[in-house]
């Protein structure tokens, strides 16, 4: 690792390796947002507690989670909103706004939203995404996940969580949540439309549909597109 970056450890994917997770992707977008100097560091699932272990203590549940970071002083910092208030102190500029009401509004959504359809993607994230060694993981730490398959009432649970989200993007007349100021609330939703994408385009239609205004959402993640095209370094 270089000294004098932050490393971000994230989570590979199958070859074109390219951020997917939902999670390493709101780090990786306020690195990208804040024009940060920073390195990737792809870490496997198997390999994550062995590789951060030494470093950082673990979660409450003791788990060991990306997205991680190393900052220049090296301090390890885990959890995306940690990792988050501690950017926002040491970085402040451009600024996030963070756990602003829009941003505790768009994620209570997306918490309903994916109550109805990650049973449906969990499946294929291990087929389409994980490599060989998380694969396996997976069948041994997602098998409840894995053995319940799709509700066949998900995207109908999922749609009043949608159609919320594309109110509130509409709420202050846009371009973003907050107007004309880019915060953390977009880069949650960034973070949502990406994963679901990289997953396929059966699950990233099933979500614009659901939301009753595809070429919003469309239009929104294409204004990001220039804190989303690193996505591999």
């Amino acid at each position: 690792m270089s000294a004098g970056k932050i490393t971000l450890f994230d989570l590979p994917s199958q070859a074109p390796n390219r951020a997917w997770s939902l999670n390493p992707w709101r780090t990786r977008l306020i690195l990208n947002y804040k024009g940060l100097d920073y390195e990737t560091k792809f870490v496997e699932y198997p390999d994550i507690k062995q590789t951060l272990k030494d470093h950082v203590a673990p979660n409450e549940d003791g788990s060991y989670t990306i997205p991680t970071i190393r900052l220049p002083d090296g301090t390890y910092i885990m959890d995306s909103y940690k990792i988050a208030d501690a950017l926002e102190e040491s970085y402040p500029s451009p600024p996030l706004h963070l756990n602003s009401d829009m941003q505790k509004g768009v994620n209570a959504q997306m918490v309903k939203i994916f109550e109805g359809i990650y049973p449906a993607a969990c499946p294929l994230i291990q087929d389409r995404i994980l490599n060989p060694p998380s694969q396996a993981y997976w069948d041994v730490t997602r098998k409840e996940c894995l053995a319940l398959g799709p509700d066949p009432r998900g995207w109908e649970k999922a749609d009043p969580g949608l159609k919320e989200v594309t109110r509130l993007l509409k709420e202050k007349e846009g371009p973003w949540f907050n107007g004309d100021e880019f915060t953390y609330a977009d880069i949650l939703w960034v973070g949502f439309l990406i994963f679901f994408k990289r997953i396929g385009d059966d699950m990233f239609e099933g979500v614009l549909k659901g939301s009753g205004d595809r070429d919003l959402h469309l239009a929104f993640l294409e204004r990001a597109s220039k804190w989303t095209e690193r996505d591999s370094y």
